[in-house]
């Protein structure tokens, strides 16, 4: 980790933002809290960092992660947040609001009633990821149906982790996580995140049996191809048995 100037803002981004932080973000995470708290007011320190990244840096990778490494630093810093650290993230989440909930990590900018205006935004935006998450931490799920940005989620690959997270503990969510899943033919993924939530109980049969089939159509296509029925016949009978018996 390289010597942190936490005598100004921009000493400390000019620290920061050369970085490749991924390979030194976890020590970061220990050493920057305590250089920070060294300063007069950390907290004023992370929030002027901010304020001069974010406006002409809001879809710029590295000063994203450089924000966000700031804010998760500030949760763990030993200086109490003062009234006037309050107010301005408050105001900087309002401009922000993907930062939403590192901000409301540690300081009081709102609770749910600025949680939900801040996932409205995110969804007015297209972030759904960062809605979702909100939706979770502020449990918003009667302010935002959660199955609509479950849907959301599930359209997008790249978004399948952030779906994970969202239906955790969740059943009903679960399985309609699985359905979206089989709708687009991703077989492997249903049973994979089936068995992973443990869901063969709560499973309808016909959800399992769309898992079952899916993970074979390929090898059952072959079967009727080189004409061997038996075998098909033998495949049903056996995957019948193992759903009668919740396998």
């Amino acid at each position: 980790v390289p010597r942190l100037d936490c005598g100004s803002a921009h000493a400390l981004i000019g620290c920061l933002q050369p970085l490749q932080l991924s390979r030194v973000y976890a020590a970061l995470r220990q050493a920057l809290p305590v250089a920070l708290d060294a300063a007069d007011d950390a907290h004023g320190l992370v929030l002027d960092a901010a304020h001069l990244l974010l406006p002409e840096g809001a879809h710029d990778r590295q000063r994203v992660a450089v924000v966000t490494l700031l804010l998760d630093c500030s949760a763990v810093l030993e200086q109490e947040p003062a009234a006037e650290h309050h107010a301005r993230a408050a105001a900087l989440a309002g401009a922000w609001p993907r930062f939403f909930r590192k901000l409301g990590a540690t300081y009081n900018i709102g609770g749910a009633a600025g949680a939900l205006t801040a996932a409205q935004a995110l969804l007015g935006h297209g972030d759904a990821v960062e809605a979702a998450l909100l939706v979770r931490a502020y449990d918003l799920d009667g302010h935002l149906p959660p199955a609509p940005l479950l849907s959301l989620l599930v359209s997008d690959p790249s978004r399948l982790r952030a779906a994970i997270t969202f239906v955790a503990d969740r059943t009903p969510l679960q399985l309609d996580l699985i359905s979206a899943l089989l709708a687009r033919g991703d077989y492997a993924l249903a049973a994979r995140y089936m068995k992973r939530f443990g869901l063969a109980r709560d499973a309808p049969v016909v959800m399992l049996q769309q898992v079952v089939c899916g993970l074979r159509r390929k090898r059952n296509a072959w079967l009727v191809r080189e004409g061997h029925l038996d075998l098909v016949d033998g495949f049903y009978a056996a995957a019948a048995a193992a759903l009668r018996h919740g396998a």
